[in-house]
């Protein structure tokens, strides 16, 4: 698995662990940063699939939406494979 693979299921995880939709993460993070920072449902999924090779900016912001530290989006720590 490469790193935007294991990034993108992480944030699934995250994401489904606190029951968001891939909407409501892409507004969570466009409140954190301005109206854009993350466009979407689409841009969510190409993140989750690893279509998405995002900056250290959004990595940050998608963090804070999440309420994790960046780091643990490139963590195998737990069982996203089941995802």
């Amino acid at each position: 698995m490469g790193i935007r693979e294991l990034f993108g299921k992480n944030v699934k995880y995250y994401r489904s662990c606190r029951g968001y939709s891939q909407e409501d993460l892409a507004g969570r993070c466009n409140d954190i940063k301005d109206k854009d920072a993350l466009s979407g449902r689409a841009f969510i999924s190409g993140i989750e699939c690893g279509r998405r090779n995002i900056t250290l900016d959004k990595i940050e912001i998608l963090a804070e939406a999440l309420g994790v530290e960046p780091r643990c989006l490139f963590e195998m720590k737990h069982d996203s494979e089941r995802l």
